[in-house]
């Protein structure tokens, strides 16, 4: 999965969207048994630019589940293929100091 040394800690950062399962299943669950501690820091609304691309009240912000259930290419074309994202340090720090 990863080339990393005994006791490393694994930081995902999880862009916004309910994409947890999925990050779940192909970086978390991989490092059971690899003496690797896995983190994860999830990018907040604000962090990512969507905020400024849809309304407040837009299911995109409101409701990233509505967009799962429309299938795959919708939910990867918004959450995936063109989401980058500025990452809050401060909010970041706290992850760190784990």
């Amino acid at each position: 999965m990863v080339f990393l040394p005994d006791n490393a800690v694994l930081i995902q950062v999880l862009p916004f969207g309910e994409l947890d399962v999925i990050a779940n299943i192909d970086y978390r669950d991989p490092t059971t048994g690899m003496n690797i501690q896995y983190l994860d820091y999830k990018i907040s609304a604000n962090e990512s630019p969507l905020s400024k691309d849809y309304p407040i009240d837009h299911p995109v912000l409101t409701d990233p589940g509505s967009l799962h259930r429309q299938g795959w290419h919708a939910m990867s074309s918004v959450y995936l293929d063109n989401q980058n994202f500025t990452i809050d340090v401060g909010k970041l720090s706290s992850t760190l100091a784990q």
